[in-house]
């Protein structure tokens, strides 16, 4: 009888780096490497790293202080004594974060930042403050549908919507919407800049010289970021009676729904389903509630079903997706879907629809049974 051995040889392929590349890796920079300081003042979400900022919302607005940190000597008279060292915080000044992550002293260069970070940042001798705009919560806004901008005050019956953690939505207007900024947050140092988030857009500042603090709002569809900040003559970051904070750094987002998908709806609007995502525990709340029955004879005389999330403005822009069964039927916070195209919704049954979208990066979904029935 004999014996056979088998010897097995595993080789491993290692694809060889330069000690400039390994070195240059972030993760053996964050280990080898010193990192930034950031102030207490930064808000907890941010993280130091080497040389950069990580943690930035690609949805907000940023602020940051350089301060280098200098040591001086103090000559003393009496030469048997040692020099005193004391030591200097030097400010470079409050700037405005870049769509780059730059830093810039000018105004018209704030933007949304691409990325999560904000590079190029010094190590040594050298801390940093973040600020970020801040929402409005709980303050009041008057608007008014009309076809042209009004002179003055708007009345006393116009429309009222308090600011949440994302501002304000408003349903499509028959005409134009104007809005009236509070006299709480605006006075001859406040300058305002109007970003487009959807469509996008380029951003530009709005001329309040005439002592009018009405602005004609987007139309039909859009989402649309108002940043607001007090400056000095010289286009500076005013601070707070401390001096440790900026006086007025905030941003009201505003949305304005779009018209109806169907111009000529069902009878009754006996289809159209409204949907609002709750994010807690993801579960959809649903007109007439769930499972949502519909009957075959109905869906079968009808062109579409259209579907609309409420709180649409609640979620990250573009982040929707809807689907039908297991097939993706559309990316916008509303959907009409084309029974003529998706026949398999007049079987009967139990069908799912389910959407997700996003929040500052986090997705978040939730599932409506629809079940046809004869």
């Amino acid at each position: 009888m004999g014996i056979f051995c088998v010897f097995t040889y595993t080789a491993c392929i290692i694809v060889p780096i330069d000690l400039p590349g390994f070195l240059e890796d972030e993760k053996i920079e964050d280990i080898y490497a010193d990192i930034i300081t950031l102030d207490d003042r930064t808000g907890d979400e941010l993280t130091a790293r080497n040389r950069r900022i990580e943690g930035i919302n690609p949805n907000s607005y940023y602020l940051v202080e350089e301060i280098k940190i200098e040591k001086v000597e103090t000559d003393e008279d009496d030469e048997e004594e040692e020099d005193e060292v004391e030591i200097e915080e030097i400010s470079n000044g409050i700037k405005f974060v870049t769509a780059e992550g730059a830093l810039s002293s000018d105004f018209d260069q704030l933007d949304r930042v691409t990325g999560t970070r904000i590079p190029n940042l010094e190590n040594e001798n050298t801390y940093y403050i973040v600020w970020k705009a801040q929402p409005l919560l709980g303050m009041s806004f008057s608007y008014i549908d009309t076809d042209s901008l009004p002179a003055a005050d708007l009345p006393a019956d116009s429309g009222k919507e308090t600011a949440g953690a994302n501002g304000i939505h408003l349903p499509p207007p028959e005409e134009t919407y104007y809005l009236e900024f509070p006299a709480s947050i605006i006075n001859a140092d406040t300058r305002v800049r109007v970003f487009p988030v959807s469509p996008p857009g380029s951003s530009q500042e709005i001329d309040f010289s005439d002592g009018n603090y009405i602005i004609e709002l987007k139309g039909n569809n859009t989402i649309t970021d108002y940043v607001i900040a007090d400056l000095n003559d010289d286009g500076e970051i005013l601070l707070d009676s401390d001096e440790e904070h900026p006086k007025s750094f905030y941003v009201l987002r505003v949305t304005i729904d779009d018209n109806p998908p169907n111009d000529d709806p069902p009878e009754g609007g006996r289809f159209s389903i409204s949907v609002t995502f709750d994010i807690f525990d993801g579960s959809p709340v649903v007109n007439g509630g769930l499972p949502l029955t519909l009957l075959q004879s109905e869906l079968e005389t009808e062109p579409a079903l259209p579907i609309n999330v409420n709180n649409a403005a609640d979620f990250d822009t573009g982040s929707f997706k809807w689907y039908f069964n297991d097939t993706e039927i559309g990316t916008a916070p509303s959907v009409n879907i084309d029974l003529e195209d998706n026949l398999e919704l007049l079987l009967i049954g139990t069908h799912l629809l389910t959407v997700i979208a996003s929040i500052e990066g986090i997705q978040y979904s939730a599932i409506m049974e629809v079940v046809v029935t004869l």
